[in-house]
């Protein structure tokens, strides 16, 4: 019975005529909204939980050069509907005034002021050396401040604020925590510090520095992860400029931070790009992707590391094979992904923004992502920008964003530093490899799936392997996903 469905599919299916690859999902360009209200558009973006209340996720992209009050540099930040790509609001600093720069970061924050609705928060740097920064906390519903945080220390350019992050919930009152740096303040006994804060209330949880100040030229946190050191709460990545051995140049560390204590659980001798990645290894702890983008005379890599011990569990490099004239700065920007493949690991985003394309010069390349399996580093996906421009920096930001059109997976957000747009790139059940395509191999990996139960072929989502997800693979896979 089973031989004799496969022939009648598979004939179908020739019939049909699914043999030539067609592209993956829908693509939707993001452009920056008339210029100058939106200078430096899409260098800085983040996805939301859903702020509208229409059961899909929404992202945020920032615009750190938008006019404000005649300010060149004052800055805005666009949120927009993942559903229907329009913009649902424009922020601009609730203290407008000369001197600051806002929308310098950006992170979306699950729901902290318990409205049911993600929330944002953004961070606002001081241009000047006589100006410290600020970081705001936005209600996703209503676009009002829900407090305000700004670095107690009398210390010139901090840039408290260059870098704003959603932790995990580290005070156990059920809402998660957020982290804002000021890589550069410089007090007595080092230089930069991190400031951790409560979701819910914005008061301090941790002042967080280097366990070496006196060796450090800036520290700064970078991402939140899950549990760590199995103590039930999750913990905090950060870096810092310092010698990895005494008398060594500062090369440079990774510290792995306790959530619930502050202090330092082990430190790495790695430095570049650095960010949690969902459990690859299958230890079931999470671990770190560091993304150096100027090593290897450019060309870039990105080391992936074991949370457990620090080890290094494997290098990614550029796929394409790199010249002296094809510099990619592979590792520019990195991004620890959920399970994308169906094997149970977290993956690996990685922007390469001088990645060169069909018709561009090697040396002015417009930039491209990659998507890696968290679990063996081959290569699934290639991103490219759809109107690519030399030297468009495509792969500069990289987010994901909650599912947007209902089929309960995730969407990339890929953002430019010059081509002044973003990208959403939709995800399509049928292109059943994520190789980007949608050509027979999906076809047959699907059924070889289907048949033999596993959960992974549950299209709906009802626990149930059946028909229902055998007729809904089929109908995205023949309408090309509504392209």
């Amino acid at each position: 019975m089973a031989c004799r469905m496969w022939k009648n599919l598979l004939a179908g299916a020739m019939v049909l005529g699914f043999g030539a690859a067609l592209s993956s999902g829908q693509i939707v360009r993001i452009d920056a909204p008339p210029s100058p209200l939106s200078g430096g558009f899409a260098e800085r973006l983040t996805g939301l939980s859903d702020v509208d209340g229409d059961g899909f996720g929404d992202f945020a992209i920032c615009a750190r050069g938008g006019v404000v009050a005649g300010d060149l540099r004052q800055g805005r930040v666009f949120v927009y509907s993942g559903r229907t790509r329009e913009i649902i609001r424009v922020h601009a600093s609730p203290q407008v005034r000369n001197g600051f720069v806002f929308g310098f970061s950006a992170a979306g924050l699950d729901d902290v002021d318990g409205d049911g609705l993600g929330d944002l928060l953004v961070g606002e740097v001081g241009q000047s050396l006589q100006t410290t920064g600020f970081a705001y906390v936005f209600s996703g519903a209503s676009g009002k401040v829900l407090y305000t945080l700004t670095n107690n220390l009398v210390s010139n350019g901090a840039d408290y604020g260059s870098l704003v992050l959603a932790l995990p919930d580290l005070d156990g009152d059920g809402v998660n925590d957020l982290a804002v740096d000021a890589p550069h303040v410089s007090p007595p006994d080092g230089s930069g510090r991190a400031y951790v804060y409560s979701g819910a209330n914005g008061n301090i949880i941790w002042t967080l520095a280097s366990p070496h100040p006196a060796e450090t030229a800036s520290f700064a946190a970078v991402s939140g992860m899950a549990d760590m050191n199995a103590d039930g709460t999750g913990d905090i990545l950060a870096v810092s400029r310092e010698p990895r051995e005494p008398g060594e140049p500062a090369l440079g560390v990774i510290y792995v931070l306790s959530g619930a204590t502050g202090e330092n659980i082990r430190r790495l001798p790695y430095y570049g790009i650095v960010t949690a990645v969902p459990d690859v290894d299958g230890d079931r702890i999470p671990d770190i992707a560091v993304g150096r983008s100027t090593e290897n005379n450019s060309h870039g890599n990105v080391q992936v590391l074991s949370g457990a011990t620090g080890n290094l569990l494997y290098t990614l490099v550029q796929p394409d094979p790199p010249t002296q004239f094809n510099s990619s700065q592979f590792g520019r920007a990195v991004l620890g992904v959920n399970d994308v493949d169906g094997d149970g690991r977290g993956d690996v985003l990685v922007g390469a923004v001088t990645e060169s394309a069909p018709g561009f010069n090697p040396r002015q390349g417009p930039g491209a992502a990659f998507l890696h399996s968290g679990a063996t580093g081959q290569l699934l996906r290639r991103f490219d920008s759809v109107h690519p421009i030399v030297s468009g920096f495509f792969g500069a930001s990289l987010a994901t964003v909650p599912d947007c059109n209902g089929d309960g997976v995730e969407e990339f957000l890929i953002g430019t530093l010059w081509e002044q747009r973003a990208y959403l790139f939709l995800s399509c059940a049928a292109d059943w490899n994520k190789s980007g395509l949608i050509d027979s191999q999906d076809f047959f990996d699907y059924l070889m799936d289907f048949f033999s139960g596993s959960a992974r072929a549950d299209i709906n989502r009802d626990r149930f392997v059946n028909s229902q997800d055998f007729f809904e693979f089929i109908s995205e896979f023949f309408s090309r996903c509504n392209l």
